[in-house]
């Protein structure tokens, strides 16, 4: 279960304003009538309000690796939110809907120990800043809904914790069965999955694959920010 206990759930404003405005209306309704109305107040139930599909919100996600096993064949629904797919999670308004979990890996560039040299640099430009208007930004989705179940954040190990404080969890992709090593935090309330780790494969003088990869074309982000895909079935399987 996650850290939020049931009670911390809030009503839809909604449908319960709808209710309480009507409530002289329907005060002679059966009893029967009455309970359903009150179970459409019941956040616990929104299931029922959104045909049984949960919603998964993952902002800054590109590939879609990291919600890749929250299938609809499970009764999930999965939005994902990046500017590569037309959408800045910036400018994302209210989701007028329940949110059953939310994942956000906002760009790293600006944080991660990898580019500590240039930090100062990140800072005289602007883009230190920036990329804190992108994590906060994810932060605000997760204000915004109250009834989440659970939420994460991730970033490469640096220095994201000066604003975030420590992260829940540390790991390597290798802990998840992914023979290599990118140190990754995770903040967020959400069930830790169980590490099965496995010896990590060096290919080069600095490590592994992602220490490998060279320049700075766009493909070659995308494959150093995805997801590795035995974290995110450990993550799925220990957060539903």
């Amino acid at each position: 279960m996650s850290d939020l206990s049931e009670g911390e759930y809030q009503e839809m404003d909604g449908i319960c304003d709808d209710a309480g405005n009507q409530e002289a209306m329907t005060r002679d309704l059966d009893d029967t009538v009455k309970g359903l109305a009150r179970k459409a107040c019941d956040t616990d139930n929104y299931a029922y309000e959104t045909n049984g599909m949960r919603l998964i919100v993952s902002l800054c996600d590109f590939t879609g690796n990291w919600p890749k096993f929250y299938t609809p064949e499970e009764g999930y629904e999965v939005l994902l939110i990046d500017l590569k797919h037309g959408q800045d999670a910036r400018m994302v308004e209210h989701i007028d809907r329940p949110v059953h979990g939310l994942l956000a890996a906002p760009l790293c560039t600006p944080f991660t120990v990898s580019g500590a040299q240039y930090w100062p640099d990140k800072d005289a430009s602007g883009a230190t800043l920036e990329g804190l208007a992108l994590v906060d930004a994810c932060l605000r989705q997760v204000a915004l809904h109250p009834e989440l179940k659970w939420w994460a954040l991730e970033n490469p190990v640096g220095r994201l914790k000066r604003w975030l404080g420590n992260p829940r969890l540390y790991f390597d992709p290798c802990d998840y069965g992914d023979p290599y090593t990118k140190k990754t935090c995770l903040w967020g309330t959400f069930n830790p999955p169980p590490k099965n780790r496995v010896e990590p494969e060096r290919v080069c003088s600095q490590g592994s694959w992602v220490q490998k990869l060279g320049g700075k074309s766009e493909r070659t982000k995308e494959l150093r920010s995805a997801t590795p895909l035995g974290f995110a079935k450990a993550f799925r399987l220990a957060n539903p």
